[in-house]
């Protein structure tokens, strides 16, 4: 690619440096090869500084210009390339040049088409990115800025100059086609964005569908106002033709439209000009518009009112609603327009055609009117052979009609006046536009090239293409062979008639009939005879008397050999007999037969249709021909969905389930009927009653013991039912055939008769692993049925919250979603749910807690029995806890509890049986289940039982059972290590995202984050931060945690604390809540994220407690101090919306109280003020140099000062340069106020002097004679002479004595030295 690159930017310098037209556009063509088809992915780049060329003066490189952008549209389209693009093409329209600009319009409409399809295709796509969605704008922006700057060129105001008339047209019919296009309830397919048409998506975060509707609503303000102003003969003819035509092609299309289209076309058509058009253009006025065409004045009104008629005659045939209460005035308007018995409404509100006088009308009349016999046409030759007796009457001579001369005048003038055909050089130029734009499949662009082709155009387009329409078979004429089948059926009809004998018939002996020598004229009475016949047939079939015919007497003529038999004959004398079939022909047949109605889709009989095909494929083969027919069906359903609906194959596959479900349910039932009559029948009236056969069996497994082997025979297999054979193959078929978006499947599950719980569990689940889109079907799919389908509620819900703890990330999110947001919230699935969710956090635990965690969830659900019990055996009236609830509430509490309850006394029952338990314990799952049935008490006995009391005794004797497991599998899991982190995320998920919808779980969670592993730990912090945004500071689920949690899990609050605190102001609940934590923990980090809600005071007060943090740690505590908080961001907004509100302590103030603290009851506090200060210095971010200045002067003026004052004045210097001149002003207010009183204070003033020299020698030399050899001393030798030197050098301002002393302290330092 990088010598296409550079080869492409050579080539594009070369265009640029030519000197010649011409040579420009040879290396742009270059560059079309070169870049555009080649290699588009260098578009990008290399497009914008092509595209720089639309301002070259010549116009032959500007026009070229478009045809480069149609190609790069094509090849790439994308916002980088798309945006440069649109740019030109709207510089392109102003060009001066109108062929350029017309050009330019034709390769709008693809780049507008596309950019709309990018915008609204990936505006709509969920996750956005900032970047992306940036490009998007800028793109629809351009785009927007394109359909103005066409709308202008329209000239729909006043302020517009308008320009010429052929660019105005052209730029009329693009803002027709973006009126469609932005008006579509789809996305048109664009290559390289969308193989397929699109459905608009709902949200767009780029350009939404209402703003989208503004903008063509816009488009179409201007058509409005265009043809208004034709009202005001504004608007040149030609220009008003194409409104018209766009104004009424919209309203035809876009109904929605009609109340503001239709009115401005109803007012044209009432102007005067325009009737005097039609009037003109209609036969009574021929003369008049020759004279008027000749002035120059109404040939144009005419063409307006013409395309006026056929626009208002397009829209009155609409049959869309908005359009019916318009037919009476679009009927008036096209009366006024002369469009005589065309406006008036048909019965059904349509305006009916009338045929036409044919050109040929004016010379028959005349010949009729004159008496002359009329010219008969051009007559075959079998006809000229009849005899006279067979040939056709003369004509009849009729008086002449009046008026008749002057119909024929305006015949002949009429078809003078048509206009010659197209010349043939300019149709190949149009039949080779049109062929072009079939080829590249450019529906919307083919529309409106025919469309703006004349009526005389568009005839001869026509009729060069009706040579290739394919031929017409021709019938065979009657004396045309037979085909081989029909000799073959007349041969087995004669096999099969009987011996010619007497027929008796009415008493009388009839003699045989001879078809022989039938005479010719009698060949015609043969079916009339036939027909008596069987009349005769069935009057004696119903037991009356036949009446004899006449015989009529035979004819003399001579016998003529017959040519061919006569069929009606044979069929009133013979019987047919059905053919013996075997049984492989007769599934032949069948299936043919349901191939070909399927084939047929163009049916009255939709139902019957529907109904038919369903039974015959009910009686085909279940393992040869329903494979076929399955498939068949299958692809009429996918062709069906590409049309935009599912068709009748999918009523036909339904109806077809339905018909083996209800046969098998029938042998079923037949099969199991015997044995409820039968000595047998007390068992099932225990089953009935809740007990069990033998112990050992329930209802269900005795119907599957019936049903399993019928249904085996019936689909030849030894699993499963034909019924289940058919649905899955259903299933699979549409899987095959449709993308993951179409919902067929789902309605197939919610439609199907019944669900066979295994079968569909394995189908959904091979249908999420097939991908992410497959996946989000398969749980949606799953989401309804739960819903909408009752009984497979349990095995579908089951499904999904196994796909809750998936390996698949994007799997485990969809399905945590979809239980969390939809099926939690249901009373009846809400502890299901729960159990589970609380289960598989329990798995986190290390294997000593098993048996704690069963304790708690025991008792948990003994608590939740109690009142559900309660209020499910308080039939008369309501539980005291739900006494507002309404009814279908109570009575889902009422189930659930009762499910508890039932759930609760299976696993007592299960763990006081030591069969069960002895099983369980060997892996025999059946054989456990039966022990338990064995040992499971009567209905009396659980009727017995349904009482609170009851549930919670079983609860508690579940609760033991379980931590008599846990006790067992100490010893054996003693070794196990806990879950890892994607473990542990796969268990957690569900219950963290319950957690938000049910907030006293919470506890639980922060738990089981105490007990877990370091994976398991790392799970749940991945979710805390969504939990804790979601359930909010305020949630008092939170707050008692957060006030008392569990040991352990101080890390868990934190983290939590800390997102629900980063970029607000804690609430008062929280506040208290942490210092309630701090009181109980002692642990400084607690007090972090409640800084910011707490008032100047309590925060200065914490100061000591929060200098136990590590400098780490002290940061951000300050920084929640001493900075602004963030201003909360208003809903919907991604700006923040009020006053910045104050920091809680100012800088300054902060860093004075830090030097001012009470230290001398704790002697380590000194050294965390130290450690403390050192942090606040080196944030200059936090401290500037502007507030350790102010901190500085208010630690100057307290008596005495604080003990940190010099050492924080020495790190400042070191941290703030720019404040060197401040401190040596502070030493010298130090030395006015005898700082060397001060040993601490005085040692800190001579290192600082040291640091800041040679500033610091005037404070040096402010101070007293015996202070300054003391000082003078501490310098260093090179200081010495330095602040001799300054001092010598300052004249009479230093006195003597001071410099004898710094001569004596320098001699003394080089004795030393």
């Amino acid at each position: 690619m990088s010598s296409t690159y550079d080869q492409a930017v050579e080539v594009l310098n070369a265009a640029k440096l030519a000197a010649d037209g011409q040579q420009r556009v040879d290396h742009l063509r270059s560059l079309l090869e070169l870049v555009v088809r080649k290699e588009p992915a260098l578009l990008p780049e290399l497009l914008p500084d092509i595209l720089e060329m639309q301002v070259d003066p010549t116009q032959a490189v500007r026009r070229f210009l478009p045809e480069l952008i149609d190609g790069a549209v094509a090849a790439n389209p994308c916002p980088a390339v798309l945006t440069p693009v649109l740019g030109c093409l709207r510089g392109l329209l102003g060009d001066g040049a109108a062929a350029t600009a017309r050009r330019a319009l034709q390769s709008a409409y693809p780049a507008f088409r596309a950019s709309y399809a990018l915008v609204a295709l990936r505006g709509g796509a969920p996750g956005l990115a900032a970047e992306e969605a940036e490009a998007l704008r800028t793109l629809w922006a351009a785009a927007t800025a394109l359909k103005l700057a066409a709308a202008k060129l329209v000239g729909g105001g006043e302020a517009e100059q308008p320009a010429s008339e052929p660019v105005r047209q052209a730029a009329a019919r693009f803002l027709e086609q973006a009126v469609m296009l932005l008006t579509a309830e789809v996305v048109p397919a664009v290559a390289g964005v969308s193989d397929t048409p699109q459905p608009v998506p709902a949200a767009n975060a780029v350009a939404g569908k209402a703003a989208v509707v503004r903008d063509a609503e816009a488009a179409l303000s201007q058509l409005v106002a265009l043809l208004r102003r034709r009202l005001g003969e504004q608007v040149p003819p030609a220009l008003a033709v194409t409104a018209v035509r766009s104004a009424a092609g919209i309203a035809q299309q876009r109904p929605q439209f009609v109340g503001r289209l239709l009115p401005p076309l109803l007012a044209l058509a009432a102007s005067d000009s325009l009737r005097e058009g039609a009037a003109a253009g209609g036969p009574a006025g021929a003369a008049a518009a020759a004279s008027q065409r000749r002035a120059g004045q109404a040939e144009g009104a005419a063409d307006v009112a013409a395309a006026l008629k056929h626009g208002l005659l397009a829209v009155s045939r609409s049959s869309a609603p908005a359009v019916q209460p318009w037919k009476k005035k679009i009927a008036a308007a096209l009366q006024a327009l002369g469009a005589g018995e065309e406006g008036k409404p048909a019965a059904d509100g349509r305006p009916e055609k009338r045929p036409h006088a044919g050109a040929d009308d004016s010379s028959k009349r005349q010949r009729l009117n004159s008496g002359q016999p009329a010219q008969q046409p051009h007559v075959q030759p079998a006809q000229q052979s009849l005899p006279p007796a067979a040939q056709p009457p003369a004509a009849v001579h009729l008086p002449p009609l009046p008026g008749l001369e002057h119909l024929v005048q305006q015949a002949a003038q009429q078809q003078r006046q048509q206009p010659p055909p197209t010349p043939p050089d300019q149709l190949a130029k149009v039949l080779a536009v049109l062929q072009a734009l079939v080829a590249s499949t450019d529906a919307a662009m083919l529309a409106g090239v025919v469309g703006s082709l004349q009526p005389v155009v568009l005839a001869d387009v026509v009729l060069a293409y009706m040579a290739r329409l394919p031929p017409k078979p021709a019938l065979p004429s009657d004396g045309t062979p037979h085909e081989p089948w029909v000799l073959q059926l007349l041969q087995l009809v004669a096999q099969q008639a009987p011996t010619p004998q007497l027929v008796q018939q009415g008493g009388q002996a009839l003699p045989p009939q001879q078809p022989a020598q039938e005479p010719v004229g009698q060949q015609s009475q043969a079916p009339q005879q036939a027909g008596g016949q069987q009349q005769q047939q069935q009057q004696q079939v119903a037991g009356q008397p036949s009446q004899p015919e006449r015989a009529a007497p035979a004819p003399k003529a001579a016998a003529v050999p017959p040519a061919r038999p006569n069929l009606a004959a044979l069929a009133s004398a013979f019987r047919l007999e059905p053919v013996p079939l075997t049984a492989a022909q007769q599934a032949a047949l069948r299936l043919s037969a349901v191939l070909r109605i399927l084939g047929t889709h163009k049916t009255s009989r939709r139902e019957l249709r529907t109904s038919l095909v369903a039974k015959l494929a009910a009686e085909a083969d279940p393992a040869l021909q329903a494979p076929t027919i399955m498939a068949q069906l299958v692809q009429s359903i996918a062709s069906s969905e590409g049309d935009g609906g599912a068709g009748d194959a999918l009523d036909v596959a339904l109806q077809w389930l339905n018909l083996l479900f209800a046969r098998e349910c029938q042998a079923s039932s037949a099969a199991a009927s015997p044995e409820s009559n039968g000595p047998t029948g007390s068992s099932g009236a225990a089953l009935r009653a809740g007990g069990s056969v033998g112990g050992t069996a329930s209802v269900a497994e005795q119907r599957r013991e019936v049903q399993q082997p019928q249904a085996a025979r019936r689909a030849g297999t030894a699993d499963g039912s034909l019924y289940e054979h058919i649905l899955l193959q259903l299933l699979h078929g549409l899987q095959a055939a449709l993308p993951p978006s179409n919902r067929v499947i789902t309605r197939v599950l919610l439609e199907a008769p019944s669900l066979p719980q295994r079968a569909l569990r394995q189908f959904l689940e091979q249908l999420a692993a097939a991908g992410p889109e497959w996946c989000t079907l398969a749980l949606l799919a799953a989401r309804d049925a739960i819903e909408r389908r009752p009984p497979s509620r349990a095995p579908l819900l089951a499904l999904v919250l196994d796909a809750c703890a998936s390996s698949t990330s994007d799997t485990r999110g969809k399905a945590v979603r979809l239980v969390a947001n939809r099926l939690f919230p249901h009373p009846g699935m809400a502890p299901i749910i729960e159990q589970a969710a609380r289960r598989r956090l329990d798995a986190m635990l290390p294997p000593q807690a098993p048996a704690a965690a069963a304790l708690s969830e025991a008792a948990a659900a003994a608590a939740a029995c109690s009142p559900a019990a309660a209020g499910a055996e308080n039939v008369d009236g309501p539980a005291p806890s739900s006494a507002d609830a309404p009814e279908p509430e109570k009575s889902e509490r009422a189930e659930a509890a009762v499910a508890v309850k039932r759930e609760a006394a299976d696993v007592a029952t299960a763990a006081s049986n030591p069969e069960a338990q002895a099983a369980a314990a060997a892996g025999d799952e059946e054989q456990a289940q039966a022990a338990a049935a064995a040992a499971a008490p009567t209905a009396g006995e659980q009727q017995g039982r349904a009482t609170a009391a009851a549930a919670a005794g079983e609860a508690q004797e579940q609760a033991a059972a379980a931590a008599a497991a846990g006790k067992a599998q100490d010893g054996a899991s003693a070794g196990i290590s806990g879950p890892s982190a994607a473990e542990a995320a796969q268990l957690c998920a569900l219950y963290c995202a319950l957690c938000t919808k049910k907030h006293s779980l919470l506890r639980r969670l922060f738990e089981v984050y105490a007990q877990t592993s370091d994976g398991g730990r790392t799970a749940i912090q991945r979710n805390a931060g969504g939990l804790a945004k979601t359930m909010g500071a305020s949630a008092p689920a939170l707050l008692a945690v957060v006030a008392d949690p569990p040991p352990g899990s101080l890390p868990l609050v934190l983290q939590m604390l800390h997102v629900l605190t980063e970029a607000a102001v804690p609430p008062p609940g929280l506040v208290a809540a942490c210092l309630q934590l701090h009181e109980r923990c002692k642990d400084a980090r607690v007090l972090v994220p409640a800084l910011r809600g707490l008032e100047r005071n309590a925060a200065l007060r914490l100061l000591p407690a929060l200098l136990d943090l590590q400098p780490e740690q002290l940061r951000p505590a300050l920084q929640r101090l001493v900075a602004p908080p963030p201003a909360p961001v208003a809903a919907g907004s991604s700006e923040a919306a009020g006053q910045e509100q104050p920091a809680v302590v100012s800088p300054e103030e902060l860093l004075s109280a830090l030097h001012t603290l009470d230290h001398s009851s704790d002697a380590s506090l000194l050294r965390k003020m130290m450690q403390g200060v050192t942090v606040c210095i080196s944030s200059p971010a936090l401290f500037p140099p502007e507030a350790l200045a102010a901190c500085i002067s208010q630690l100057l003026t307290r008596v005495p000062l604080p003990q940190l004052f010099m050492r924080t004045v020495i790190q400042t210097v070191a941290a703030a340069p720019r404040l060197r001149a401040f401190v040596v002003g502070v030493l010298r207010q130090l030395a006015d106020k005898q700082v060397w009183k001060d040993p601490t204070q005085w040692k800190g003033w001579l290192m600082c002097t040291q640091q800041t020299t040679p500033d610091s020698f005037p404070a040096l030399l402010s101070l007293p004679s015996d202070v300054l050899s003391t000082a003078a001393k501490t310098l260093p030798h090179t200081a010495r002479q330095q602040l001799l030197a300054y001092a010598e050098g300052s004249g009479s301002t230093v006195q003597t004595t001071t410099l004898t002393i710094l001569r004596q302290a320098v001699s003394a330092a080089q004795k030393d030295g």
